[in-house]
């Protein structure tokens, strides 16, 4: 089968300067970023003329606060609130498509039910989160926060837990929406999100993970950790540990791996891009970025571009092109 290569840009003259604090593509030449301060996301189009930007912070305009937003098959989705003081104030989900054509309001959620964490859509009209229910009196220290599966055709909640819980650290939910992982006290823990059922699958005493992604068929997670540095590929049916790579250099920032599970792509504090091949575990290549502090490491949604994000709002866009190599099925 045909695999992808990396396009890397060695000159900075490919970096595009931002304000960004987080980035979300959605095509190769086209992504959403976040900046900080008031609820601002601006559209982000690359192409053969200068690169330019269109304010969409006017699509988040009667927003009071929103979610961190998540990149989900074919669309963003990002819950926001909205409506005015006092009273009148709810959560719902809006939409941005691959195309970069923005949707109306796919969800709403009742006054009372607040956001706190939002993972996205497992199955249609269902909603993943941390939520907490508002009164508009309770003490912000006495909320009842909980996690659960918004059903918002029949307006409650499919599952949900009882207890209070720490908030989900790099969490990631796998691409069928059956499971979401995460990560709390060097635990790994996996929930199936159609009925909340929460295992641990992992324990790292002593070890601090980075970040964790998920394989695109969903069987193996692959997490990054420090002390010492380290890629581990776990089976996520049962947590066993399938490989590991010790890479040099600083501790890695973000994962990202290719459709094709052939190789697993990392971002280092110390600006190297490096891919592995996940069949023999050894680096297949390695390039310095021209970019500083690189924090984000992200998939377009049409897998044509891998794009990263630097401390200082700095865009490098990276092509993925195919090969004429052939490798065989692994």
């Amino acid at each position: 089968q045909s695999v992808k290569r990396l396009v890397v840009p060695t000159s900075r003259d490919r970096i595009i300067q931002t304000d960004g604090i987080a980035i979300f593509p959605l095509t190769a030449n086209r992504c959403v970023i976040q900046t900080e301060g008031d609820p601002t996301y601006s559209m982000l189009e690359i192409g053969s003329e200068p690169i330019h930007t269109t304010d969409a912070s006017a699509l988040l305009s009667d927003a009071i606060a929103y979610s961190q937003p998540f990149l989900q098959r074919d669309s963003l989705l990002i819950a926001k609130l909205a409506g005015t003081d006092p009273g009148g104030q709810r959560w719902s989900v809006d939409r941005w498509e691959a195309s970069g054509k923005r949707s109306e309001s796919i969800a709403k959620f009742p006054e009372d039910i607040w956001v706190e964490q939002f993972f996205g859509s497992p199955v249609p009209e269902r909603w993943l989160g941390r939520f907490f229910v508002w009164n508009g009196k309770t003490h912000p220290d006495q909320r009842s926060v909980f996690y659960g599966l918004w059903n918002s055709k029949e307006s409650k909640f499919d599952w949900k837990t009882d207890e209070n819980g720490e908030p989900f650290r790099h969490p990631d939910i796998s691409r069928d929406g059956r499971y979401l992982i995460f990560e709390n006290n060097s635990k790994i823990s996996q929930v199936s999100t159609l009925d909340g059922k929460t295992i641990t699958l992992v324990d790292l005493p002593g070890q601090s993970v980075r970040c964790m992604k998920y394989s695109p068929d969903g069987k193996h997670i692959a997490v990054a950790l420090t002390r010492p540095s380290a890629i581990h590929n776990y089976r996520a049916s049962d947590g066993k540990l399938v490989w590991e790579i010790h890479p040099q250099g600083r501790p890695i920032e973000d994962l990202s791996w290719s459709m094709d599970q052939q190789i697993l792509v990392s971002l280092s504090l110390d600006g190297y891009l490096r891919t592995y091949d996940v069949v023999t575990q050894k680096i297949s290549s390695q390039q310095l970025l021209p970019i500083s502090n690189p924090k984000q490491l992200r998939l377009s949604l049409d897998e044509q571009s891998l794009f990263v994000l630097g401390g200082q709002g700095e865009i490098l866009p990276i092509l993925l092109t195919p090969t004429v190599e052939s490798t065989k099925q692994r």
